[in-house]
């Protein structure tokens, strides 16, 4: 059965090889960019996209020449790679580890939810792909909360970036109070129901 990518290894996450019997062999790695990690005797090994018990199994294999009975053990000890970032009209924008099935709601809430200001029909989620390429996706999660559209319920993977942008309102609401409240003096106010006054 294949594993699931919350199981696999991706670029930018570190794990120990410690050797049984071996343990002047032992080190700490970090999978890069192209997905390869360079281990003392074993050489260069893709790791990324792989199981941390595939990974033991080929450590011991191309071990074997080198090592009688070479046992490894691969400890994951940091997820970088497996970070989403969470961005714009969020309270609490950042970098977010995926640590099982994540969808876009999940994720601003992991941000601490959206300022009064956000446009959930517009979030932008931007997927970069193996080849080097990125896609721009619109999502309508005002929709989804409703229950009119199911692209909010996608899985966020690894390396995505969801933005929230700031609504049609909220722009007109920072032009006026940086065009005229900041120039005026003297205060105004503007209600929706009853113009300026």
């Amino acid at each position: 059965m294949r594993p699931t990518l919350y199981e696999e290894l991706w670029p930018g996450d570190t794990f120990d090889v410690k050797f049984r019997r071996t343990p002047e062999l032992d080190s700490t790695v970090t999978v890069g960019p192209d997905g390869f990690v360079q281990l003392p005797l074993a050489g260069r090994i893709r790791a990324s996209g792989r199981t941390p018990a595939d990974l033991e199994v080929d450590i011991e294999r191309l071990c074997q020449a080198e090592i009688k009975d070479p046992e490894a053990s691969v400890l994951m000890t940091g997820f970088e790679g497996r970070a989403v970032h969470v961005g714009g009209e969020v309270k609490d924008p950042g970098r977010f580890v995926l640590t099982g099935p994540t969808t876009p709601l999940e994720a601003l809430i992991q941000a601490g939810g959206t300022l009064e200001s956000a446009a959930l029909d517009n979030v932008l989620l931007v997927r970069a792909f193996e080849n080097g390429g990125r896609r721009v996706f619109a999502l309508d999660l005002k929709a989804t909360i409703a229950g009119r559209d199911q692209t909010g319920h996608l899985r966020l993977v690894p390396s995505d970036l969801l933005l929230v942008p700031r609504s049609g309102i909220a722009n007109v609401n920072v032009w006026v109070d940086q065009y005229i409240r900041k120039n005026l003096p003297f205060n105004i106010l503007i209600r929706p129901d009853a113009g300026v006054f």
